[in-house]
């Protein structure tokens, strides 16, 4: 695993896209669609894949998750497609002067107030409980 941290990254793509002189196309705007351009052809990677039964049960999303995987070719379009998606963000950060890892620590807080443990656990006992029923029938 590289320990590269986000700042290290951010100076990486920065450096390419300066190089480039590409900088002042890059208005929050059309930023943030492009993250949302790169984002939907992530999705459409799985656009159709039938996931009805493995929603909510481990070892079947487990089993898809080692296909997955286990697919060189399709994990390549994956790696390309997220790249895109981070790469936009991190163009999106620095216009804005956004520190990335500082917001990611902020929200992160939030969503521990906001979904406790607790509560987690007990949302994820009943959809256990909902998870059986429907194997039953």
């Amino acid at each position: 695993m590289n320990d590269n941290t986000i700042k290290e990254i951010q100076q990486i793509v920065l450096k390419f896209r300066d190089a480039r002189d590409w900088r002042r196309f890059h208005h929050p705007k059309d930023l943030s669609m492009s993250i949302a351009i790169e984002a939907a052809e992530l999705m459409e990677l799985f656009q159709w894949k039938d996931t009805k039964d493995s929603i909510g049960n481990k070892e079947k999303i487990e089993e898809e998750f080692k296909k997955i995987i286990n697919n060189p070719e399709f994990m390549q379009r994956i790696n390309e497609e997220l790249a895109d998606v981070l790469i936009y963000c991190l163009f999106f950060a620095d216009v804005l002067n956004i520190d990335i890892g500082e917001i990611i620590k902020m929200k992160i807080r939030m969503n521990e107030t906001k979904h406790s443990l607790k509560e987690s656990e007990r949302k994820n006992k009943e959809a256990d409980k909902v998870m059986a029923k429907v194997k039953m029938n």
